[in-house]
């Protein structure tokens, strides 16, 4: 069963199927409780209960197009109320379907009627795919990235303000450092310019988002300083110092006090002790 027509869908079928009739968004509500239900379950099971389950998301990078957008918004609203009844305070994620503007003014509007505190809008963001990415050089990739009145930053702006006056938040749920060959072709110095598109990427997600994963870990070949994150921190292209920066000096404040700021800082939207991306972080350093 298909939610849009690419080859990562899982299926050769050029329609997706997701939509056709009531049944197929039945058995996915279906299958999410199941899944919420035992996850649930087995984080209870410690004490203290396990930290490490940030949310979870009802559909990978759904494509309804415009003839299945109310459709996709009525699901996702009896779908959140489903998994309401299982657990009252995991964060939803939905998919924005890559129309950021509508589907945060739907979380807007739903957040209130549907009295829910963890609502988030998954964005993916990616360079390296259309004609115009392949136009691009990777500087120029980043300098619109940096671009305080570019239309990226702008966008992000504008989302995540609107976003945060309901209560709700957004992520980037997948970006990489993944450039065309095109665009890095003409440079002379290719890692400093695929450096320089992650960096930027960064700054954009850590002023304006919630939390950001970088796709993917590792692939099953080592090289890929695009799409592995391992790869990229090995070759020293990964930015070494990542969120929330102090701007002064703590040394006044109680040694409680300073774990009270960094829990909090950690537990922006989430209201986790730590983000996924943060032990992912920690743990490639303890390696």
């Amino acid at each position: 069963m298909t939610k849009n027509r690419d080859a990562h869908s899982g299926s050769s079928d050029p329609n997706p199927r997701f939509f056709d009739g009531s049944f197929n968004m039945r058995h996915t509500t279906h299958v999410l409780t199941v899944i919420l239900t035992h996850i649930t379950k087995f984080i209870n099971s410690f004490n203290p209960p396990l930290p490490n389950f940030v949310g979870i998301e009802l559909l990978n990078e759904p494509a309804p197009g415009h003839h299945h957008t109310a459709a996709l918004k009525h699901w996702y609203s009896d779908t959140i109320r489903s998994l309401r009844t299982i657990d009252a305070h995991v964060p939803i994620v939905i998919g924005d379907g890559w129309q950021t503007d509508d589907y945060a003014g739907y979380l807007t509007h739903a957040a209130g009627p549907l009295q829910h505190p963890h609502l988030i809008l998954d964005h993916h963001l990616y360079r390296c795919f259309t004609q115009e990415d392949l136009d691009v050089l990777a500087y120029d990739h980043a300098g619109r990235l940096w671009d305080l009145n570019g239309n990226i930053r702008q966008t992000f702006a504008r989302v995540t303000d609107k976003l945060e006056s309901a209560g709700c938040d957004m992520i980037v749920g997948e970006w990489s450092g993944a450039l065309n060959p095109k665009s890095l072709d003409p440079l002379p110095n290719q890692d400093h310019a695929r450096s320089q598109f992650i960096q930027a990427q960064v700054d954009l997600y850590d002023q304006y988002c919630a939390g950001n994963f970088f796709w993917t870990y590792k692939k099953q070949w080592e090289g890929d300083k695009g799409w592995s994150f391992r790869d990229t921190v090995r070759a020293g292209l990964f930015p070494k110092l990542i969120g929330l920066r102090l701007t002064r000096p703590l040394e006044h404040h109680s040694h409680q006090a300073r774990l009270n700021v960094r829990e909090a800082s950690r537990s922006r939207s989430f209201g986790m002790p730590r983000s996924l991306f943060t032990t992912f972080i920690a743990i490639l350093s303890e390696r």
